[in-house]
């Protein structure tokens, strides 16, 4: 139902009036360029739109609505989605595809957790399962299934 929806307004008010049994993030975008993420609880929804002309999102709360993290305090808090924040803004005018590949690879100095991530070994097991590029307006996305530093993105057509 939500990747059957023409526009992101449209995908927002699905998720507006579906039953959730869990907490989950939405990354959703349209032809207009519409852009937003949306965060879920079971009771509730928030949208969270960007300031730059492109959105990152890790998997954690930002949205005021549900006691998120201010900007201030992602740096240590959630490193990933500052990081990657950080990594397209200094590209900021030359943003594409390759840019954000390279952002999704990124591994924090000494460690095998980052914004790609592949601890199957450690205290606390992670592995990043999917990276995706979406060019929304012109129907292409682009998948790397599993971390994306040792797979590579493959091109769909929507």
């Amino acid at each position: 139902m939500l990747l059957a929806q023409s526009s992101t307004e449209a995908a927002i008010d699905v998720l507006s009036n579906t039953r959730r049994m869990c907490c989950l993030n939405y990354t959703i975008g349209d032809e207009a360029g519409d852009i937003c993420a949306v965060e879920t609880t079971p009771d509730a929804l928030s949208v969270l739109r960007p300031e730059e002309s492109f959105l990152t999102h890790a998997n954690t709360f930002h949205s005021p609505n549900f006691q998120g993290m201010p900007e201030d305090e992602r740096a240590e808090r959630d490193p990933r989605a500052y990081t990657s924040h950080r990594l397209l803004s200094e590209q900021a005018e030359e943003i594409d595809r390759h840019a954000i590949a390279d952002a999704q690879t990124h591994h924090f100095t000494g460690e095998t957790g980052g914004i790609c991530i592949h601890r199957e070994f450690d205290e606390w097991p992670a592995i990043t399962l999917l990276s995706f590029i979406g060019e929304v307006g012109k129907g292409r996305m682009w998948a790397a299934y599993g971390s994306p530093c040792q797979h590579e993105f493959l091109e769909y057509e929507l």
